[in-house]
């Protein structure tokens, strides 16, 4: 969903195209830093970074969807953080756990499905994402109203999706 950002900050914000790439490696950035410091300093705590990473996405979601129809470029920068540091402090947590409780399986056949996962994960929300983006007509409009709109759907389904990721680690992750 983030390969959007670009093309959104130029046409609704009007930056120049390597401003508005910009937006998009705030995300890999913020996304790096909460990994390292989440899997390096607060490993004791997967549940709570579990719960605290799928808020901020969550969160980051919601603004930024509403940051679009507010034409305000600084909260979409500090929405586009919430959401990396969201994934960051998820993503390390989530890969232990799942090489960590593997009954059967030696952990090098783990990781390597996890991985598969992944890109499993990036083909369906790659799809997902565009069948709302282009159901918006955002694709075949540059006009602003249709990427607000596009963008408005759009962060606000994954917003959604964030937050059944936070009831389900609610319910399963272990206490």
């Amino acid at each position: 969903i983030s390969v959007y950002i670009p093309l959104m900050m130029q046409s609704i914000f009007g930056f120049k195209p390597a401003l508005a790439g910009y937006f998009h490696s705030i995300e890999a950035l913020s996304w790096s830093l909460a990994a390292v410091i989440s899997t390096q300093y607060l490993a004791n705590f997967m549940r709570q970074c579990l719960i605290v990473g799928c808020a901020c996405m969550t969160l980051g979601m919601v603004c930024l969807s509403a940051s679009l129809s507010w034409n305000s470029a600084y909260v979409t920068a500090i929405s586009i953080v919430m959401c990396g540091a969201g994934i960051g402090l998820c993503w390390g947590h989530i890969t232990s756990a799942v090489v960590n409780h593997t009954v059967t399986s030696p952990a090098d056949e783990t990781s390597t499905s996890i991985s598969t996962v992944q890109m499993l994960a990036y083909a369906c929300s790659a799809a997902v994402s565009g069948a709302i983006v282009n159901t918006a007509g955002t694709l075949l409009s540059e006009n602003a109203f249709s990427l607000v709109t596009g963008g408005t759907l759009l962060f606000g389904f994954f917003a959604l999706t964030s937050a059944l990721g936070l009831f389900l680690v609610r319910i399963f992750a272990p206490k």
